[in-house]
């Protein structure tokens, strides 16, 4: 599962995607557009995972041993 460090080449989504996650300042709605192949379903699972965690909320452990969250995540599996 990647990480907000590994989107490339949308240096400012990430940073507010990121802050959103951390602050506790999620908006109600997050609209990714743009052309086909810039990471739009990437930056919107990324996000996803990190705001699921139970290990870290906002950050995303992407410990799938211990977190059952982004164990969900990383098969694919998960609900959210």
């Amino acid at each position: 599962m990647p990480t907000f460090t590994d989107i490339l080449g949308q240096p400012q989504a990430v940073d507010v995607l990121q802050r959103a996650a951390t602050g506790d300042r999620v908006a109600g709605a997050y609209l990714f557009s743009g052309p086909e192949g810039v990471g739009k379903a990437t930056c919107a699972m990324v996000l996803a995972a990190a705001l699921n965690c139970e290990t870290a909320p906002g950050l995303g452990c992407h410990d799938t041993e211990r977190c059952s969250s982004c164990h969900k995540f990383t098969q694919g599996t998960h609900p959210d």
